[in-house]
């Protein structure tokens, strides 16, 4: 074991050989330790002091050995950001994420007062808010909250961290040994171990190995070679096809401008085309003008087709009552003229009697002059009958040559009637409706 405040010199050499960019304590607690006093006597500016016991933390806040300019978060870091179980101790100091009953074996009276869940961040987190080369973990478990920094602790140069001395297998992870096999394998070298005032808990001192650091810039020096040589032969590689590319771009050109020109005549064309589409546009919109109106005018004459053939069937009505009716008439005018000839007959005999009686009168004025007088009445009863005879005869002819008439116009319009119903029909022939 190293002697007693051995850590705390090592410390101010590699302060005083490589200021820390950067400090962050977790596990702080009230601020009362060696650590925060040595902070102070370094005047370092760039500290972030972490405590999650709140009581702690209130302590902490009003330490007067605390720097205004330093970081305070009163925060549970575990190695995940996620809701964590929270021991809290009879002894403060050993609060946190272990049981503090299964450290019975290096704090006997210790118990718990309670538990609780608490949100807990990990320490990349805490990294990636207040950059820090100098890592202190003085709380438990260290290897843990160191798991949870991640690719953060490459950036680290220095660790020092809380461990049980000789653990229980139960407890091998806040031991030593599985804490300086993670460490190790990222470049961190141990520098030495001390003591607490309690024997069973220890602080040890990790630095970044120069070694490790050397082997790790050859590597990267071979890997950052192997780069460059794969750039050179990359370059040799884009000189070699470079010309060829220009002679491509050449030949490009020479295509695209071929292109271009065959572009432009295709854009003529395209132009003349357009043009073209435009009156034949034009000549089917006086087409399709033309074509309404000729469907107009053909609904038009499919309009008057109807009305004709709707004359038609009236008139062939029309036709069937005329020629009724000329029959009518004519039966009518061949009676009139069977009872005119009858009558004719009639008035031929009844003259014919006339004359016969006249001359009989004749014969008998000159008998004797007594019945004289009787005689002229009966002539002139004999006259007037004959007139009256007459002027019915004269009636019966008027009337008979107005049948006539009527005879005549309705052979007329007969014939007329007929003569639509033809045209009609021709219409019906040569004008029909298309589908």
């Amino acid at each position: 074991m190293e002697e007693q405040n051995h850590l705390l010199k090592w410390l101010d050499h590699l302060y005083q050989l490589s200021p820390p960019t950067g400090v962050m304590c977790v596990g702080a607690g009230n601020g009362d330790s060696g650590w925060v006093d040595r902070l102070q006597t370094w005047d370092a500016q760039n500290v972030t002091l972490v405590e999650a016991d709140e009581t702690q933390f209130t302590r902490l806040e009003k330490n007067p050995v605390v720097s205004q300019l330093w970081q305070l978060r009163n925060e549970v870091v575990a190695e995940r950001s996620e809701s964590v179980l929270y021991h809290q101790a009879t002894l403060a100091s050993e609060s946190g994420l272990v049981d503090p009953e299964s450290l019975q074996t290096v704090w006997p009276n210790i118990r718990v007062k309670y538990r609780k869940n608490r949100q807990a961040l990990a320490l990349a987190e805490l990294l990636s808010d207040s950059p820090s080369n100098w890592l202190w973990i003085d709380c438990l478990p260290a290897l843990n909250l160191l798991r949870g920094a991640g690719d953060a602790l490459l950036g680290v140069d220095l660790v020092m961290a809380r461990i049980l001395l000789n653990p229980p297998e139960v407890l091998a992870e806040l031991g030593l040994s599985s804490l300086q096999a993670f460490l190790e394998a990222r470049g961190l070298r141990r520098l030495c171990i001390e003591e607490s005032r309690n024997p069973g808990i220890g602080l040890v001192l990790f630095t970044r190995d120069t070694q490790f650091v050397i082997k790790s810039l050859h590597h990267k020096v071979g890997h950052l070679e192997s780069q460059l040589q794969h750039a050179i032969e990359v370059k040799e590689w884009v000189e070699a096809t470079s010309q060829q590319q220009q002679q491509q771009i050449l030949q490009l050109e020479t295509r695209l401008k071929e292109t271009a020109d065959k572009a432009i005549d295709a854009k003529c064309r395209h132009k003349d085309l357009l043009m073209r589409a435009e009156h034949a546009e034009c000549l089917v919109s006086e087409q399709a003008s033309k074509l309404d109106s000729t469907r107009e005018r053909l609904d038009k004459m499919y309009a008057e087709h109807d009305s004709l053939v709707q004359s038609q069937q009236e008139l062939q009505t029309e036709l069937t009552q005329l020629r009724a009716e000329r029959e009518q008439t004519q039966q009518a005018l061949l009676q009139q003229s069977t009872l005119l000839a009858s009558i004719q007959e009639e008035h031929i005999q009844r003259l014919d009697e006339v004359i016969a009686q006249s001359e009989k009168l004749k014969g008998l004025l000159s008998e004797g002059g007594v019945e004289n007088n009787r005689v002229r009445q009966a002539l002139h009863k004999k006259a007037v009958e004959l007139r009256t005879a007459q002027a019915r005869s004269d009636q019966l002819e008027e009337n008979l040559h107005q049948q006539q008439h009527i005879n005549k116009q309705l052979t007329v319009e007969i014939t007329r009637a007929q003569a639509q119903i033809d045209l009609i029909e021709g219409l019906e022939i040569t004008d029909q409706r298309p589908l």
